[in-house]
């Protein structure tokens, strides 16, 4: 079986690309199109390529890439572990104390 879809942005002409799949992957790809409502795999391929690029596109733009958004998501992940945790501290005097370390009063 051979998938074919259109590359878009380049600058060749009707550029095709070839992607070779062992047979139970194309098997189980065209099973997650047909699950996911396409009516062929390479409407699915594209769709879904489409979006991995997308999001490499934004996270790029962000600056976020590789390490960085390891050490995010780390971060994030040990946060939500401390809160669930019972560590987390009461909003309004968090951003007491923040504001306090910075020499701002915020209640006047």
């Amino acid at each position: 079986m051979e998938f074919c879809f259109d590359v878009a942005g380049c600058n060749v002409k009707n550029t095709r690309m070839q992607i070779n799949l062992a047979t139970a992957d194309q098997l189980a790809l065209a099973a997650l199109a047909k699950a996911a409502g396409f009516e062929d795999v390479e409407g699915y391929a594209s769709a879904y390529l489409s979006e991995l690029v997308s999001c490499h596109v934004q996270a790029d733009a962000a600056g976020v890439a590789g390490e960085e958004l390891q050490a995010s998501l780390a971060m994030c992940d040990q946060g939500l572990a401390e809160l669930n945790a019972g560590k987390g501290k009461d909003l309004r005097q968090a951003v007491r104390d923040i504001a306090q370390q910075h020499g701002l009063d915020i209640d006047g």
